[in-house]
């Protein structure tokens, strides 16, 4: 974790208005940067967008990786919205459904939502399901081979929608995200 901190965020060609999304943001908080497309060995694309070195970053990058290692702390909690929970689902979350089967031999649709969390250690998890509460939804750490992300049920994925569907509204390629 030594070096000059500055940010660098990537996502599929397909998604070039999130990148222009987050571009934006830099921008209007003061942050100079520019976005790029890179061409990768497989032949897929991405767009890029890096800002430049500044104090602010490397600041906050040392509270975020203390000892090289990721955490989400109860210190960031109390600073995120709904527009923060927003941009987390747009990043790591997951519309996820799976079909089972009932008692009778019916099958049905079972609808369910997962955050990618996976890179976070157990405690920054727990911190994480804290903050979803305050907005009202339920979640629980589900293990996922050997690390944990966050699931939630239907009724909860309904929830998470409701608050962040007027955020991601903003962002064409991340409507997806909110179709049940």
């Amino acid at each position: 974790i030594n070096g000059k901190a500055y940010i660098d965020i990537a996502h599929k060609a397909e998604c070039k208005d999130f990148i222009e999304y987050k571009s934006y943001i830099l921008s209007s908080n003061g942050f100079d940067n520019h976005i790029s497309l890179k061409s990768k060995q497989n032949g897929n694309h991405q767009y890029r967008v890096s800002s430049k070195y500044y104090q602010l970053i490397d600041d906050v990058k040392r509270k975020m990786y203390p000892n090289g290692k990721k955490i989400f702390s109860k210190h960031w909690i109390k600073q995120l919205d709904a527009w923060a929970l927003a941009i987390l689902w747009m990043d790591d979350g997951c519309l996820c459904r799976q079909h089972k089967k009932r008692a009778d031999g019916t099958i049905y649709e079972y609808q369910f939502g997962i955050i990618s969390t996976q890179s976070f250690d157990y405690q920054s998890q727990c911190n994480i399901i804290e903050w979803l509460k305050t907005f009202g939804i339920v979640a629980t750490i589900n293990h996922s081979k050997d690390k944990y992300r966050i699931r939630m049920n239907r009724d909860n994925l309904k929830k998470l929608i409701t608050i962040v569907a007027p955020y991601v509204k903003e962002v064409p390629s991340m409507v997806y995200k909110i179709t049940i």
